[in-house]
């Protein structure tokens, strides 16, 4: 996280894989009161907490292979929702849209 003023680095915000190895978001986005970063990766969701840098995060997956619910593929695109607190719409390259709630994880639509 960079600052805007000084342009100087404040923090940085880690996820890894299985493999204790860093992997790449493919889409960001703030929630609306500025406090979490939401980032969207291949089937799963992580938001990190912006007053706690480092690795620490919720994982949230969004495609379960044994019951194939779910959204597939990498989530390429985030919305969150002025009107409804911690409500988002996550596109993916598989060509769905799926509805979650960021505190609780859920997903509601696809």
């Amino acid at each position: 996280l960079w600052d805007a003023v000084t342009g100087q680095l404040r923090c940085t915000y880690r996820a890894f894989d299985h493999l204790d190895e860093i992997i790449a978001a493919y889409s960001v986005a703030f929630n609306m009161d500025g406090t979490k970063i939401i980032c969207g990766y291949n089937k799963s969701l992580r938001v990190f907490d912006l007053s706690r840098p480092g690795r620490q995060c919720k994982l949230t997956p969004t495609h379960s292979k044994k019951s194939r619910e779910g959204q597939p593929g990498i989530l390429a695109a985030i919305a969150c929702n002025p009107d409804r607190q911690g409500m988002m719409a996550v596109g993916s390259y598989h060509r769905t849209t799926g509805i979650y709630m960021t505190g609780e994880g859920k997903y509601f639509y696809s």
